[in-house]
């Protein structure tokens, strides 16, 4: 264990108005440093930084860089530049810390004047053409980062292969606080679907994260309606008019973001993670929902197959069929296989996360 105190000041440069897994990790991160003597502040916007009570200045940052927004992105590049550079200079810090494709590429060189910087990434660097294209200027802004860390060693392998072979890179597993996300009882579960307006007599299948397509929401929606239950889905994105369009009445609740999805896990039976595998990291739903003792049904190209059987899950292929099979199986032997879930998400406590994040700051800031 490292000491409480170290006094470290870390400055954390992020803005998204989305409300995701990345955005939850750096105030749940932060949250916790903040008892171990690290102090955050934030340089940007995110939707969950509220809730931590720490210091937040915004630049006026435009979007987080994607496909669609990466044009316009660039052209605002030069001035936000500007703004960053200014708000640094009134600024106290011993760190950076930056977790999205705009900062880390953009802003890595303004920040590395003042100190170490560091970045973490969450999923594995994409292989489309926007990531290919984005790889050249990654590589070189890496060059000026101390470390950079990674929820998984999918995620690290994906990143060494970007940068240069010089560039320190660290995985620091995804992590769950088990202390939060309890294991869950059935007064519980019976008065989660009571406040959300469910038959406890249906199957409860859960879909928490962003409604994408590489996501397979349609899969989900799918299933659900062959087994005649009840999904409860937890996230927003392009594919929710898909999602609700059609659907059989009541098979489908579109909750949006739920930025405290206990709730959801509390009423569920299952946990559906459909995932093609693309751009993943090691999903926090995952472990969220082995904390609560749901077990999850996913799809055997996810890219998290061991993780999801070493969780009492099971994985199947990506057809309504095999899925069903993986559910009736799951929920046959529901009760031991939700034990060997929240034994699995007790070895990814938050407490060994933060204690390695304390571990790189000192070492890196040197105290």
């Amino acid at each position: 264990m490292f000491p409480e105190s170290r006094d470290i000041r870390a400055l954390v440069i992020a803005a998204t108005g989305r409300t995701g897994g990345a955005e939850r990790y750096i105030a749940r991160l932060y949250g916790g440093l903040a008892t171990r003597g690290i102090h955050g502040s934030l340089l940007g916007e995110l939707p969950e930084w509220q809730q931590t009570g720490l210091m937040s200045l915004s630049p006026a940052l435009g979007p987080k860089w994607e496909p669609s927004t990466l044009p316009t992105g660039l052209v605002r590049l030069p001035l936000e530049r500007r703004r960053v550079a200014r708000a640094i200079g009134r600024l106290d810090f011993d760190l950076t810390h930056m977790h999205f494709k705009r900062e880390q590429v953009g802003l890595t060189d303004i920040a590395s004047r003042r100190g170490p910087v560091i970045w973490t990434e969450h999923g594995r660097l994409s292989q489309s053409l926007y990531g290919r294209a984005m790889g050249k200027a990654y590589r070189r802004a890496a060059e000026r980062v101390a470390a950079i860390t990674c929820v998984s060693a999918l995620v690290a392998d994906s990143v060494r292969d970007v940068v240069h072979s010089n560039v320190r890179v660290e995985v620091i597993e995804n992590s769950v606080d088990t202390q939060q996300f309890t294991f869950v009882t059935e007064a519980e579960r019976h008065s989660a679907r009571e406040s959300l307006a469910i038959q406890s007599s249906k199957t409860i299948a859960s879909f928490v994260g962003r409604l994408v397509s590489s996501k397979r929401p349609l899969l989900a929606r799918r299933l659900i309606e062959d087994v005649a239950g009840t999904l409860l889905v937890a996230g927003d994105g392009p594919e929710s008019r898909s999602l609700n369009s059609g659907s059989s009445e009541g098979s489908i609740r579109l909750l949006g973001d739920v930025p405290d999805p206990r709730i959801v896990y509390q009423a569920s039976d299952v946990l559906l993670f459909l995932s093609d595998g693309s751009g993943e990291g090691f999903p926090t739903v995952l472990l969220e929902a082995a904390a609560c003792g749901v077990p999850v049904v996913g799809t055997e190209d996810c890219g998290f197959a061991s993780e999801i059987e070493a969780a009492g899950g099971v994985v199947a292929a990506p057809t309504v069929r095999a899925l069903k099979e993986g559910m009736q199986v799951v929920l046959d032997d529901r009760d031991r296989r939700a034990s060997v879930a929240r034994e699995w998400a007790l070895d990814h406590d938050s407490r060994g996360w933060l204690d390695e994040h304390v571990r790189l700051f000192v070492e890196l800031v040197g105290r």
